[in-house]
């Protein structure tokens, strides 16, 4: 989600590398805090990007600072993470001793963004597309701190976005992917696909609900090669949100129907005539930086998702008119195997590994009973945490893994089990 361009802009050749400290800095005084010059954490960050963060990105860039504030919040950011990663877990930075410092510094900075934030939405700055990655880059601040609010941003973003023209003013965009078009699908992908699958049916970011399946086809068609790391047809990206769309419905107003039958029937159905094979010949990206089979990836990832989310008696009720008359167990581990095998065939060869979270994160929840169920949740696990320990990967992965891993030991089989609260992806 975070991209190093929202604040800054680049340009080369690049400036001369800043020499970096492997050293701890030493604990702070109030003789050291008064000698320190202005512009103190700007040049500190500075040197963290130039020493850690660059090295990580494609190609060389020199800087010019827009905003210092922004910038300094996102070093801060990444400093976060790489301390999670390099102890393996989580970090609390709220109840971590060890690194008081750097959690007051990280707030005073959140607090600071989000007053130039409110500033700019009151003043009524035209550029609407800073106005969004200023938001996203809350969502990335919350997700990092292991923060609950990270949906109320999102929502913020569907609010502005409707204040401001919603679909609409997208969609009269003159030209494709636009920075308007590009952050309106990483919205829609983020908040309306991705995270409220990981969240409880009755706890989504709901913001999209207003906008038709046209209208959200229509802004994925305006930016088809974008993707945020979900590459995959669109009419599959379509298909989720109607999964995401019944899931809801299903929990809101429960009960056998046959309108409800009929949904779940055709979504199996819109799924399974999906062309997977045919549809990213203008791919954008290098070769192997992807899999060349990310549509059937998906295509299995989303039927599985569906099996396992939507109204069991309507999933099979619709797979018996398939002629699939197999327990579901049963038909739940065909698919899950089916699933970790082209995983497993696909993982360990691309590059762009984020591009196979979602399908890690549906296998995982389905590997609760049979044979190789331990042997699945393992392959999941080991390939999760991999990701994770990728110097740019956020850390919504691990907080999907730590979930993961209290799923597998507490004997629970159920999708809304495992996300019991909402769960950034």
């Amino acid at each position: 989600m975070q991209s190093w361009k929202t604040h800054l802009q680049l340009s080369s050749p690049v400036a001369p590398a800043l020499q970096s400290s492997s050293e701890s800095p030493p604990a702070s005084t109030a003789l050291v805090h008064e000698a320190e010059p202005p512009q103190w954490d700007l040049a500190q960050s500075l040197r963290y990007f130039y020493t850690v963060v660059q090295p990580e990105l494609l190609g060389r860039h020199s800087l010019r600072i827009v905003n210092p504030a922004p910038f300094i919040f996102n070093i801060l950011d990444h400093a976060v993470k790489t301390a999670s990663k390099a102890r393996g877990r989580l970090l609390n930075l709220r109840e971590e001793p060890a690194f008081s410092g750097m959690w007051k510094n990280y707030l005073s900075y959140l607090v600071l963004h989000m007053q130039n934030l409110n500033k700019t939405i009151q003043d009524g700055y035209p550029n609407k597309t800073k106005v969004l990655r200023d938001t996203l880059l809350l969502v990335a601040a919350d997700i990092t701190a292991n923060s609950s609010i990270w949906q109320t941003h999102f929502s913020g973003s569907f609010a502005y976005l409707e204040h401001v023209g919603g679909v609409k003013l997208i969609l009269r965009e003159p030209y494709e992917c636009s920075p308007l078009v590009s952050l309106m699908e990483l919205i829609y992908l983020r908040a309306s696909l991705l995270c409220n699958t990981t969240s409880p049916a009755r706890k989504q970011v709901s913001g999209f609900y207003r906008y038709t399946d046209d209208e959200i086809r229509a802004v994925f068609e305006k930016d088809e090669l974008s993707g945020g790391g979900f590459h995959l047809p669109i009419d599959l990206k379509i298909v989720l949100v109607q999964i995401t769309r019944c899931r809801v419905d299903a929990a809101t107003y429960p009960g056998q129907s046959t309108a409800l039958e009929s949904r779940v029937r055709d979504i199996f159905k819109q799924l399974d005539t999906v062309d997977v094979d045919n549809w990213n010949k203008r791919d954008k990206y290098p070769s192997g930086y992807v899999s060349h089979e990310s549509g059937f990836v998906f295509q299995l990832a989303i039927r599985l998702f569906g099996m396992m989310t939507l109204p069991r008696w309507a999933v099979m009720a619709a797979l018996q008119q398939d002629s699939d008359t197999r327990p579901w167990n049963e038909q739940l581990a065909i698919r899950r195997q089916e699933l970790i095998k082209v995983l497993q065939r696909n993982f360990p060869a691309v590059k762009f590994l984020a591009s196979l979270k979602w399908p890690l994160i549906v296998a995982g929840v389905a590997a609760t009973a049979g044979d190789a169920a331990v042997e699945h949740q393992t392959f999941v696990d080991q390939s999760l945490y991999k990701l994770w320990q990728h110097p740019l990967t956020n850390n919504d992965v691990v907080i999907i893994l730590e979930k993961l891993r209290s799923f597998w030991s507490s004997g629970k089989t159920e999708w809304e089990e495992c996300f019991d609260e909402p769960s950034p992806c």
